[in-house]
């Protein structure tokens, strides 16, 4: 995390200036403190994969749901 918040940084001093990089920096720093918690580390992990998880449902459930098939007493 901290040498993905550092090149963040970088990145923030190479487009901003001023009060926007200040901004920018703390909400880094921020995310930073957050993410080093583990109630944060779980709700960031969450974050990304749980929507996938639900995408990756949906379809499944449609490609394999079951159609009528009324069968035929001979």
């Amino acid at each position: 995390m901290d040498r993905y918040c550092a090149a963040m940084t970088e990145e923030a001093k190479a487009s901003l200036s001023g009060a926007a990089l200040e901004a920018k920096v703390t909400e880094i720093n921020n995310a930073k403190a957050i993410y080093a918690t583990p109630l944060g580390f779980t709700l960031f992990t969450y974050a990304e994969i749980l929507p996938v998880g639900i995408l990756v449902s949906l379809v499944a459930a449609l490609v394999l749901r079951r159609k009528n098939v009324k069968t035929v007493a001979v």
